[in-house]
């Protein structure tokens, strides 16, 4: 389960607004999602395990 303050490493994939590299989650929204910094959710399958 990834939690706030959690670093991770997100793959890249099509028409992604944010980049694949190293990220702080800021945000974990109650869906499962979530935010890096911004306004924009990531979903948990473009974490690399």
């Amino acid at each position: 389960m990834i939690k706030t303050g959690d670093t991770v490493t997100l793959r890249d994939e099509p028409g992604c607004i944010i980049p694949a590299g190293r990220y702080v989650v800021s945000k974990v929204n109650p869906d499962s999602s979530f935010h890096v910094g911004g306004n924009t959710a990531v979903w948990p399958r473009r974490v690399v395990k």
